[in-house]
């Protein structure tokens, strides 16, 4: 929740909707009884699948028409922006 920035009872509540809807399930840890893991159904990995193509294809159609050389700058500007938020 900390990394995250979100408060913990909220990140509960979104991850108990998850397990609701059949997305994730919350597995004992083996190495401390009060930690859960959580892992992706089969269900889930099929909806990330498909978020993932959807991704792509919203993301190509988005960049189709820049040339290389703005292509370069975008990226260049993007990963500034995102070292500087971490």
């Amino acid at each position: 929740a900390h990394k995250l920035q979100l408060d913990r009872s909220y990140l509960n509540r979104l991850i108990n909707q998850l397990v609701h809807k059949g997305l994730i399930e919350k597995i004992p840890s083996t190495n401390d009884h009060r930690a859960k893991i959580l892992a992706l159904t089969t269900l889930g990995e099929s909806e990330l699948e498909e978020i993932n193509f959807q991704n792509e294809q919203l993301t190509a159609d988005l960049f189709e028409n820049f040339s290389e050389e703005e292509l370069t700058k975008i990226i260049d500007a993007m990963t500034l922006i995102s070292r500087r938020l971490l």
